[in-house]
């Protein structure tokens, strides 16, 4: 079979970056009381004594939970006697799971932050969802401060580095009965450089578009420039649908560029009557996983969403769906998705899904997408052996829906052009693990819609931890299986301490979680993942996922 890629024109204009939200590893800045009711100022526009700023959101790797999920209201600013509003999303509130921004950058908006102020306030609700490595929901309520925020001192901001960082730090939370506190405190410019991709949602109005980009101006005033290409997709009442002047939409973006000039390059762009919420309803939209099918009903284990009733695993109807990548013949569990609800459940407790989007799938109606499944969804990763220009050099440990290759074979892929989720073609090299994503077209050539770089340009091995509880995650082939343990070959590591082995012994027992197998379904060859602490080289497995 042929190997190539889909083309992508990459222009994209320099701006200064808005509002990020992301995931942990900050400085020591402990959260404390800011004072008591203080009044609000909303008008700042013409305030001399402010500065433009990008904020951030992190977090850092924990095993601790799978999900955690806060939704944010507003964001302000205060010095004690006076309070000013930097961003408003009591309208449209933002739902996160933060366990998904480890080491990411989830973009928002631009913000101006006072001269004068010393804190940083984030309003959340009171609810909170938990979800355990095993699969329990745990329904928690936010200690807050009397106003209903999180009060964060701004000692460790620097205004020259035109970003401020919070730090949601997910290590240290802790649950007492119902009741979860939750620190945050100031990350740094180095934490940054450990974030593996930036992305996020911009929404406004479009005030201009061209073949390969458009500028999008938000309700705050802000405008964007967005690179549009051959991979973005476009999501709107009709296929037909495209944004013009006067546009409102959503934008689903990655980043790249510097924390001061990044570049915005576009994923897909919705239509008003998809991304619009302010009535409360609207259509929120997920991104998840796909773990099982069931005639037209999907169950999709959820990590990204913009309403907490749709998190966990839910249950979708997509008898009614309408496909902007791949299509309902070509839907495999192990899938990412991303699709548009309907904000009222069906009576058996399933939502209806009203677009579906199948990560590096074909685009619907294109060459290769195929009603009858046969534009198969693939997927290759592997360790990068050599890098020259474009050209990546993989050595294969897993394969699906691709044909002509096999696992432990070396093979050269064109990278010209394709879109990274995480990392980029710059930082790619030897010793990486590049996932590689698309769909094998009728003349059996395997088209990469897109690429991610494991740990993205921070690397995947990382030998320090901050996960208070010595926990692990590994993901490698398993070579032999004993009695309640085997071993694996060690393809990629997170929070590890000391020297990354190339083999690892793993063993469980009744109270560790199977996630998409069972004991039983052990053999070796098989690609898994397992969390939990290692003590003299044995990991004692907490959870166990087939990837």
């Amino acid at each position: 079979m042929s190997i190539m890629n889909r083309n992508l024109k990459r222009t994209a204009s320099m701006v200064v970056l808005g509002m990020l939200l992301v995931s942990c590893g900050g400085e020591d800045n402990s959260t404390d009381r800011d004072g008591d009711d203080v009044s609000v100022n909303n008008n700042n526009s013409n305030n001399p004594t402010s500065v433009d700023a990008n904020l951030y959101i992190t977090d850092d790797f924990s095993t601790e939970y799978d999900a955690v999920w806060v939704t944010i209201s507003k964001i302000s600013f205060s010095n004690g006697s006076t309070e000013q509003l930097a961003l408003s999303a009591e309208q449209s509130p933002i739902t996160v799971n933060i366990t998904q921004l480890k080491r990411a950058g989830l973009f928002v908006e631009k913000i101006s932050i006072p001269t004068d102020a010393t804190h940083v306030r984030i309003y959340l609700d009171q609810d909170a969802k938990l979800i355990t490595p095993d699969g329990r929901t745990i329904n928690a309520s936010i200690a807050r401060e009397a106003g209903g925020y999180i009060s964060v001192p701004l000692s460790g901001y620097n205004p020259s580095t035109g970003s401020l960082i919070i730090d949601f730090d997910l290590p240290s939370f802790s649950l007492s009965g119902s009741t979860l506190t939750a620190p945050i405190v100031l990350a740094s410019e180095q934490d940054a450089s450990t974030w593996s991709t930036r992305d996020g949602e911009i929404e406004g109005t479009v005030r201009s578009v061209s073949n390969d980009s458009l500028t999008i101006e938000t309700r705050l005033g802000r405008t964007y420039t967005i690179a549009l290409g051959s991979y973005t997709t476009y999501r709107g009442p009709s296929s037909a649908w495209a944004p013009s002047v006067g546009s409102f939409v959503e934008v689903d973006v990655v980043i790249s560029g510097t924390l001061a000039a990044p570049t915005f390059e576009a994923l897909s762009v919705s239509a008003e009557e998809l991304s619009d919420r302010s009535d409360g309803q609207g259509t929120p939209e997920i991104e998840g996983r796909i773990i099982a099918i069931n005639g037209d009903r999907i169950s999709v284990s959820v990590y990204e969403s913009e309403d907490i009733r749709l998190s966990g695993t839910v249950v979708l109807a997509i008898g009614q769906a309408t496909f902007t990548r791949g299509n309902a013949a070509s839907l495999a569990v192990g899938q990412v998705i991303d699709a548009y609800i309907t904000p009222t459940p069906n009576t058996d407790g399933s939502w209806q899904a009203r677009v579906i989007e199948i990560e590096g799938a074909a685009k619907s109606g294109s060459i290769g997408d195929n009603d009858d499944g046969s534009d198969v969804y693939s997927e290759i990763e592997g360790r990068v052996v050599s890098v020259t220009g474009a050209q990546a050099l993989l050595e294969i440990f897993k394969i699906e829906g691709v044909s002509g290759i096999n696992v432990g074979e070396r093979r050269s892929f064109d990278l010209t052009g394709v879109v990274f989720k995480e990392g980029s073609l710059q930082c790619l090299g030897a010793g990486s693990n590049l996932e590689l994503k698309g769909y094998t077209d009728n003349s059996g050539s395997f088209i990469i819609t897109v690429a991610e770089v494991d740990g993205g340009c921070a690397g995947s091995d990382d030998n320090s931890s901050d996960d208070p509880n010595g926990n692990s995650e590994v993901e490698g082939l398993i070579t032999s299986v004993g009695t309640n343990s085997f071993v694996v070959n060690v393809l990629k590591v997170e929070d590890w301490f000391g020297a990354v082995p190339q083999t690892l012994t793993i063993r469980y027992d009744n109270n560790t979680y199977f996630e998409d197998l069972s004991p039983s379904d052990l053999r070796n060859g098989l690609l898994v993942e397992a969390e939990g602490p290692v003590t003299n080289g044995v990991m004692a497995a907490r959870k166990i996922e087939r990837e």
